[in-house]
């Protein structure tokens, strides 16, 4: 494994970028033990389907008209998360971390909802769902 970064050195920053010295770094990594058998992206969408209600987000709108964003995957470690609503009340039951799949809907009075379906990542169990707009308050659908 190599990484690799642009030293600048100290002092101001040089108004021409491209004056850089390269710093790179490697070690041998050697991975042992079981795998762990953790669910599989496609694993954890079914999953978040499964909750009814992350399904019923996703077939508010039969059409797809409203959807500006597709499922997303990303995830937070635990056992703190970001305050932000819909995390509200899951630290407790998430402490290992979750998966978040997430689905972005414009709807009236609320650009880029989000739904979010916050799934266990080593069980693949729906631990939540949640909705966040930016204005703090969702409508329905």
């Amino acid at each position: 494994m190599t990484a690799s970064y642009d030293l600048i050195r100290r002092g101001a920053r040089p108004r021409d970028n491209s004056i850089t010295h390269p710093v790179s770094a490697s070690a041998d990594l050697e991975l042992t033990g079981a795998d762990p058998g953790i669910p599989s992206p496609l694993e954890r969408i079914d999953s978040a389907l499964r909750d009814p209600g992350f399904a019923a987000w996703v077939d508010a709108d039969p059409t797809r008209a409203d959807w500006t964003g597709t499922y997303a995957q990303g995830g937070w470690p635990g056992p703190t998360y970001p305050r932000q609503s819909r995390y509200a009340g899951i630290a407790g039951r998430a402490p290992n971390g979750i998966a978040e799949l997430w689905l972005v809907r414009d709807l009236p009075g609320a650009i880029d909802a989000i739904g979010a379906a916050m799934i266990d990542p080593w069980t693949g169990e729906a631990l939540d769902f949640q909705t966040q707009c930016s204005d703090g308050v969702c409508p329905a659908g």
